[in-house]
């Protein structure tokens, strides 16, 4: 019923528009394992291996860009690269370990910056990287389930699920991502907020995690769609606290859908109240919080299937995924014990703010009079 349901309405885009989503592959195929083994190469492991490249037709036009080619030359070049040089993520961490704590030390007896609008750009440059990803990744995870079973989703080789065509590329730039998310540290130090264990540790762990385990090949795509599509929604959660009141969005944008403006011609109060509200706050990080409980049954399912382990031919490094469950389960109680703390303990004198924005004038002043 899904697959037809999907066939359907990439039948109607492609008539109408003229944006079809996909191509045509093996999914249409009548007998999809030939097609395959007709049309495919063999991977590292001597598995048969077809690589769709669906994406591409749609987002060039509703993108209004020319996308860069689904079969890059640099991308394979890339992963070499990276292959060869774990020093980078070791180095990155360990300058960014020294950064965060030398840097809060610098601070210390300083007056904090103010780079709100620069932040700001930076929460809508990811938030948007991370929707572009989430078009490029997720539908590819869904014509796979269709296309093999939810058991290659979880436990198929790389090149069988993401391969190196537009996929590929954005499972690449996802890893790559995780250097630059570090970048948010930066924001808090120099806005003297308090940067807590689970952030730094968050940050270190997961570069370390998403690079090692795409250089030794192992299954990830879906944590990479999942991650994608959270950080597309919590990125721009955080614009819209960081965004200047006076900003086009707030005085020009925004009002146009009944948001009312104060006397100063910026309705950024009456959007907090109803959109970056305690109980939206709390759903973000309950999104952050279910991204772990998903991460943690993904590992289960691994070590409850041996099929998947390299040793029965399969691509799962052991050690690699009890690195991946240690790293989930303490995301889980941290992200849990945050929740806990900031929206059931503290509700009723919960402090509506984000620990990502610095103060605004007005909450400084208010502050003062305090």
């Amino acid at each position: 019923m899904a697959q037809k349901l999907f066939e359907v309405v990439n039948t109607a885009l492609t008539n109408t528009l003229g944006l079809p989503l996909w191509v045509p592959g093996c999914l249409e195929h009548p007998d999809k394992q030939s097609c395959i083994e007709e049309n495919g190469v063999r991977n590292d492991w001597n598995h048969y291996f077809y690589e769709y490249h669906m994406q591409s037709p749609f987002l060039k036009k509703v993108m209004l860009i020319q996308p860069i080619e689904e079969k890059p030359f640099y991308l394979l070049d890339v992963y070499e690269w990276m292959a060869k040089n774990p020093w980078v993520p070791i180095t990155a961490v360990i300058l960014y370990v020294i950064g965060v704590f030398g840097g809060q030390h610098l601070m210390k007896n300083r007056a904090p910056f103010d780079f709100r609008k620069a932040m700001a750009w930076w929460n809508i440059f990811l938030s948007v990287f991370s929707f572009i990803g989430v078009l490029r990744v997720v539908p590819e995870i869904i014509y796979k389930y269709f296309l093999f079973g939810s058991h290659e989703i979880m436990c198929g080789h790389p090149e069988l699920i993401y391969g190196s065509g537009a996929s590929g590329l954005w499972v690449q730039f996802f890893i790559l991502s995780k250097l630059g998310e570090l970048i948010d540290t930066a924001f808090l130090v120099l806005h003297k907020k308090p940067v807590i264990f689970l952030h730094w540790y968050h940050h270190v762990t997961v570069l370390l995690f998403c690079w090692f385990t795409y250089v030794n090949k192992n299954p990830g795509v879906l944590f990479c769609g999942m991650n994608y599509s959270v950080h597309a929604i919590m990125y721009f959660y955080y614009y819209l606290q960081a965004a200047d009141r006076n900003s086009f969005l707030f005085t020009s944008l925004l009002p146009m859908f009944g948001y009312e403006k104060d006397l100063k011609g910026s309705c950024k109060d009456s959007f907090k109240k109803k959109v970056l509200s305690a109980k939206n706050t709390s759903r973000i990080t309950m999104m952050q919080t279910s991204q772990m409980v998903v991460g943690v049954l993904i590992v289960i399912y691994y070590f409850r299937n041996p099929s998947c382990s390299r040793e029965n031919g399969g691509p799962v490094d052991w050690t690699l995924m009890a690195y991946c469950g240690v790293m989930y389960s303490s995301y889980l109680y941290l992200f849990a014990e945050v929740y806990v703390n900031k929206f059931i303990k503290n509700r009723k004198n919960r402090k509506l703010s984000n620990p990502n924005v610095p103060p605004t004038n007005d909450q400084n002043e208010d502050k003062k009079k305090k």
